[in-house]
């Protein structure tokens, strides 16, 4: 952008910074200048720094209202550790204590963040926040995957952190225009970071129910545990296509941990009705590599079933188009939309109704 001058008079450079929930294994002040969609970027390794976590269950916040305005307040404003307190020093990270001085015991710990600054010369009227976060996705996946440092999670993987995300805009002057864009980019500057978004930790879990049907749960909890029985494969299936989905947004995982559980259970499914047939289970065995997936649904699937109804044809549909979609992320890396995603956990759950499987 050294053409920078003629541009926009409201040029300048952009900056984005976030405390990440990593130690990352890079030093403090390490800074990274590279091309991402046609823009040059620096990362800067500002510092990494612990914070204090204080998890206090014998407090709570206090909403006030003073003169019209709401105000916030703990119950209990000093954080005192008594006598009573178990420490666990832990290696690298700093420290964790429970004071237990009280039933409701109060935890106080560090959580490692590396303060990240990302900064590139744009103009005023571009997205420069959302842009900003994509550099940030495209670096820490660049980072995990040259350094294979999977404890850095990647950001599809950190609901249960706050993420705060501040900016900056420092406008250009007529001597710094008349500079090029490597040495406007290294100029220090006296920055004021203002609050762009903040998404509180466990946001997506906390407060929300998926399922209300309390009554039902306790009822169902019970025969569960009086028939001394232990949660089945499919099941757990089940619970990580919906935790991949509603948790962690990730639908790509989501869609295969469904299609995963509706293989297993077509195979098993058809495999019990040969054998309850008295076809041999060496001879299913034997032939079982060379009768693909699709020619199970679409084929043995209407044999068995008593009425080949439009019902049944459309639960077919449905698994079959699941099989699909899997194929061309496997193999073309398709994007799972969160309708995907759904739609492959239905069908999952229909099957099995079908079937007659008891999700517990």
């Amino acid at each position: 952008m050294d053409n920078i001058q003629s541009d926009n008079e409201k040029s300048g450079c952009y900056y984005f910074t976030t405390f990440y929930p990593s130690n990352l294994s890079l030093p403090e002040k390490a800074s990274f200048i590279f091309e991402y969609e046609e823009r040059n970027v620096v990362v800067f390794i500002h510092r990494r720094i612990k914070s204090l976590v204080i998890n206090d269950f014998s407090n709570k916040i206090i909403r006030t209202e003073e003169h019209g305005l709401i105000k916030h307040a703990v119950e209990n404003k000093e954080i005192l550790i008594s006598n009573l307190n178990m420490a666990a020093e832990i290696e690298h990270s700093g420290y964790f204590i429970i004071d237990h001085n009280k039933h409701l015991h109060k935890e106080i710990y560090n959580l490692q963040h590396a303060e990240i600054i990302i900064s590139f010369e744009t103009f005023l009227n571009f997205d420069n926040y959302e842009f900003s976060k994509r550099v940030l996705k495209y670096f820490i996946e660049s980072y995990r995957m040259v350094s294979h440092d999977v404890l850095t999670l990647s950001q599809d993987k950190i609901p249960f952190y706050t993420k705060i995300y501040k900016y900056d805009f420092h406008l250009y002057s007529d001597e710094e225009l008349k500079l090029t864009e490597k040495e406007r980019l290294k100029l220090p500057r006296d920055l004021q970071f203002k609050f762009h978004e903040i998404s509180i930790p466990f946001w997506n879990t906390q407060g929300r129910k998926l399922i209300a049907k309390d009554d039902e749960i306790v009822k169902n909890l019970k025969e569960f545990l009086d028939s001394k029985k232990t949660p089945g494969l499919l099941t757990d299936f089940i619970l990580r296509a919906s935790e991949e989905l509603n948790v962690h947004k990730n639908f790509k995982y989501s869609l295969i941990e469904s299609w995963t559980a509706l293989e297993i259970a077509i195979v098993s499914y058809l495999k019990d009705l040969k054998l309850a047939k008295g076809i041999s289970k060496n001879k299913i065995d034997d032939y079982e590599t060379n009768v693909g997936i699709s020619y199970l649904i679409n084929i043995e699937l209407p044999l068995v079933h008593a009425t080949n109804d439009n019902e049944f044809k459309e639960l077919l549909l449905s698994i079959d188009s699941v099989r699909k979609l899997r194929n061309k992320v496997i193999h073309d890396n398709k994007q799972v939309l969160e309708e995907d995603a759904a739609n492959a956990i239905k069908a999952l759950i229909c099957f099995l109704t079908y079937i007659g499987y008891k999700k517990y």
